[in-house]
């Protein structure tokens, strides 16, 4: 059992660094973490799954503050692969280059066989749980896991959003290398908004601005939103909001970029290797645009995209899309924000921005919601070469 994490880490750490064109220093580089140190590190409220798809088998180490086991599960990986796609692929299939959300159902049937295979038999250990920690293998990486259906009402579809916060990690060390969550989230005091080119990126920033005091928010917009002027802010806020166009290359990890405004300096394509220079000093980074969270896969480590280079940059949590995101994104943002202004850290923010969605009937829809996830970083900068 014990040496269960570190193999796991050598499984899912290697592509962290990858793309950033950065070299994590010796203390981020060690995966042998004993099982006494993850354990240290959970919250009371917390529970870590780290999923394992290995040849045709699939199992779960299931690890809380006070006990850790592994669970097989019932299906293998290819079984999940193709509930996972009937989930997911409406909610990225285009017709004439435009989403139909006429055509993109949400397949309950899918989502119920699936937390049935990766959520219900672990229950009797995260039971006591609120606040999932989740390490994806295989074909988990692409699964919306709050949208899993967990049972039925009169109202509706149960989810597991209803029980659980949820959050992602990119490996077991990043869970060793937490600080216990017994302080408070220190609240954002600077807050930098960039809107560029993105449909509804005008009203979301409008939004976000309005949820904190008024002048606390300085926004680049337009022509403004530049990589000079991001690079230069961004060493000095707390929180980095970022609504515009993202392209996530699967083939070439390096192309995968962020669209900018222009200028006599830069060329306003933000690519994962340029990241580092703009993670923001107090580590929050809101990638609010389409499928940040993709990127190429790699087996036994993920996916390598936006969301993970921010990770790779020494960003400590990340809020991204694992579909495109639509005009109904500055309500969500908007409520998600508020909270963050309230003092809630960002896994509670975005569990109560989402629920206000699922139960508001006109963007009830998962499509609306469950494409938001969290990931959360160790927050260990790392170190390049001179």
């Amino acid at each position: 059992m014990t040496s269960t994490p570190a193999w796991s880490g050598r499984r899912k750490a290697a592509a962290l660094a990858f793309g950033t064109g950065a070299r994590l220093s010796s203390a981020a580089a060690e995966t042998r973490n004993p099982l006494a140190r993850v354990q240290e590190a959970l919250g009371e409220d917390e529970a870590l799954v780290d999923y394992q798809m290995v040849d045709r088998r699939s199992a779960a180490l299931v690890v809380t503050s006070r006990r850790a086991e592994v669970v097989p599960l019932p299906l293998p990986g290819d079984s999940l692969r193709s509930l996972v796609e009937r989930i997911r692929g409406p909610f990225t299939r285009t017709y004439a280059g435009r989403l139909d959300l006429a055509r993109a159902g949400f397949d309950t049937s899918a989502a119920a066989a699936l937390f049935q295979a990766v959520i219900a038999p672990l229950h009797p250990l995260i039971a006591g749980a609120r606040r999932l920690l989740i390490v994806p293998d295989g074909p988990l990486h692409y699964l919306p896991f709050d949208a899993l259906v967990s049972g039925s009402s009169p109202a509706g579809p149960t989810y597991l959003l209803d029980e659980f916060e949820t959050v992602l990690l990119p490996s077991l060390r990043f869970a060793a290398d937490r600080v216990r969550r017994s302080a408070p989230y220190p609240r954002p005091r600077r807050i930098l908004a960039v809107g560029y080119q993105a449909p509804g990126a005008d009203p979301e920033i409008d939004a976000v601005a309005a949820a904190w005091p008024e002048g606390l928010v300085p926004r680049l917009v337009a022509e403004r939103a530049t990589e000079t002027a991001i690079g230069a802010a961004a060493p000095r806020v707390d929180l980095l909001h970022l609504a515009t166009h993202a392209i996530a290359d699967d083939r070439e990890p390096e192309a995968s970029h962020l669209r900018l405004a222009p200028d006599s300096a830069r060329d306003g394509y933000l690519h994962l290797d340029e990241i580092p220079r703009y993670t923001p000093a107090g580590g929050v980074v809101i990638l609010s645009a389409c499928e940040t969270l993709a990127g190429r896969f790699y087996i036994g480590e993920g996916l390598m995209g936006l969301a993970r280079g921010f990770l790779a940059a020494g960003a400590r949590s990340v809020v991204a899309t694992q579909w495109p995101v639509g005009a109904a994104t500055a309500g969500l943002m908007g409520r998600f924000h508020r909270e963050l202004a309230a003092g809630q850290a960002p896994g509670t923010a975005l569990r109560a921005a989402k629920l206000s969605f699922r139960r508001d009937p006109a963007v009830a829809h998962p499509f609306y919601w469950a494409g938001y996830v969290l990931m959360e970083g160790s927050r260990l900068r790392p170190v390049t070469d001179r």
